[in-house]
Parts: structure tokens; C-alpha cells; sequence
């Protein structure tokens, strides 16, 4: 009898511990989903240029079938915090969303269910502007990819001085679409063949939406054209020369509305 109490007491305390273990790694996974912006994998494999190597991720540990999986989404999420902090402070890319915010023209925040996966992904905490490279986190040494791994098993996901370094030592090679070819050439960022940029460029997307009125006409039409000459005849061209010269990098900036 003593011993059939003790098995079921054995039992019943591992059952309990691993209860205990599932709901941590819930707890975890929980805690990563909420601090880093994490793309579903369908909307990560409808993006243009399609430059993943999830062969050489699974070479490099990362994916174990030579397909995106949540471990290469963490390190992605976690690289592009470090880029979009670095790009915010070296750019002063606020001062330029406060001016769009500020305008007199009227420029209105796209909804959330209107938002692109790279405005959804970015934490710029912008209202405008937001990066819109894709990661190729694949590319990174095994020693970086380790130092981003060990960030994550520890849950520092805070963007501090060491990964700010990290980013600005590789994110030429990290958002490079066509990587084989030596020369720039142009890559297709949207299906309709609207959004095109060097390989090798730093692109940035402003996204805002039309302003209707209740019966769901616009406002202004007028309005609305005034604001699509602004953007592409004045505040762009600018922008991507300014941003250009500060990075010694191409600069593309497209509009999503």
C-alpha cells in the first residue's frame, strides 16, 4: 500500500513538474511574441525580393528542415530592433515623421488593418516612416548569430551599445537582395512592378491613407494630389540624398497609400 502511495505521489509530482516546464516555455514564448514584432511565416514567404537561403539557415542551426521556422523569426525580430534603433538616432528619422504628422496637407495614419507586414513589423514607433528591407539573418557568422541567440535565450531584447555595433558592422550584407551578383542591380519590391530599388540600397517606406468622408468620398481631391507631389517631387528626392550621404549608402523611399 506504502508503495503504491509513494509511486502515485512520484507521479502526480512530475506530472506537476511538467506542467510547471510547459507553462515556462508558454511564459517564454509569450514573453518574445509580445516584446519582438514577429511576422507570421505565410506573410514572410509573400515578400519581395525572395532572397532567403534557408538551406544555409539549416546549415548554420538555425531552421532544421530547410524551411522558416519561429527560431529564425526571432533572430530576424530581433536584428531589425537593433537596425531600426540605429537607423532612428543616425537618420533623426522622428523629426522628419513629426513634420509629415504636423503638415498642413492633413497626412492620416494608415489603420492597423491597413498596414503593410513591414509597418505591422517595425519598432520605429513611428507613424509614418518605417524600414522596408527584409532581413537575410541567415547571412550573419555563426559567432553573431550565437551572440543574437544567447540575447534571446536570456530574454535581453533591450537594444544597447553591443548590438547596435552588431548591426552597424553587417547590415549591408543582411539586407542585400541577390547577394551573387557584384554588380548593383534592380530588385522588385511589390507585385505590380511599382517598387523598384538598387540591391544594395537602404529602403524606407512612408505609408499613409487617403482622408474620406463619411459617405466614403475624399475630402479633397485636390488635397490628395498636393500631398502626392509633396512627397514625391519635394520630401523624398530630399530625404533620399540627405539619408544617402549620412549612410554612404543608395537610399530608396517608397509610398504605400
Amino acid at each position: 500500500m506504502k508503495k503504491i502511495l509513494v509511486l502515485c505521489g512520484f507521479l502526480f509530482l512530475t506530472s506537476c513538474l511538467i506542467k510547471k516546464e510547459q507553462t515556462g516555455h508558454e511564459d517564454d514564448k509569450g514573453t518574445l511574441l509580445k516584446e519582438l514584432k514577429i511576422p507570421k511565416t505565410e506573410q514572410l514567404k509573400k515578400v519581395l525580393p525572395q532572397s532567403y537561403n534557408f538551406t544555409l539557415a539549416a546549415e548554420k542551426g538555425i531552421c532544421s528542415n530547410k524551411e522558416v521556422c519561429l527560431d529564425y523569426l526571432y533572430l530576424q525580430a530581433l536584428y531589425r530592433k537593433g537596425l531600426d534603433q540605429y537607423l532612428l538616432d543616425e537618420l533623426n528619422l522622428k523629426m522628419y515623421d513629426d513634420l509629415l504628422a504636423n503638415s498642413s496637407l492633413r497626412f492620416i495614419k494608415r489603420t492597423n488593418d491597413r498596414q503593410n507586414l513591414y509597418q505591422q513589423t517595425s519598432t520605429l514607433s513611428l507613424s509614418y516612416i518605417y524600414l522596408h528591407n527584409n532581413i537575410y539573418i541567415e547571412r550573419l557568422d555563426r559567432n553573431t548569430l550565437s551572440f543574437l541567440q544567447n540575447r534571446i535565450d536570456n530574454h535581453k531584447l533591450d537594444v544597447d551599445e553591443k548590438l547596435i555595433q552588431v548591426v552597424k558592422e553587417t547590415y549591408p550584407d543582411i539586407i542585400r537582395v541577390f547577394p551573387e551578383e557584384n554588380l548593383p542591380v534592380k530588385g522588385l519590391y511589390s507585385k505590380d512592378g511599382k517598387k523598384t530599388a538598387w540591391n544594395n540600397a537602404v529602403i524606407f517606406e512612408i505609408g499613409h491613407q487617403s482622408e474620406f468622408d463619411e459617405k466614403g468620398n475624399y475630402v479633397s481631391r485636390e488635397n490628395e494630389m498636393r500631398k502626392k507631389s509633396y512627397l514625391e517631387k519635394e520630401l523624398i528626392p530630399r530625404l533620399e540624398r540627405e539619408f544617402s550621404e549620412k549612410l554612404n549608402f543608395p537610399v530608396t523611399i517608397f509610398i504605400e497609400k
